[in-house]
């Protein structure tokens, strides 16, 4: 495995991750009101 595999993996699991708080922030709009 290369460095780049390593560091693109990261920058996915990341963008996965704001994707799924994306979601359930939506999915509770009263949380985001703060």
């Amino acid at each position: 495995m290369s460095f780049l595999d390593i560091y693109y993996d990261f920058e996915l699991s990341l963008y996965v991750e704001a994707l799924l708080a994306f979601a359930l922030a939506a999915s509770f709009p009263s949380h985001t009101c703060g």
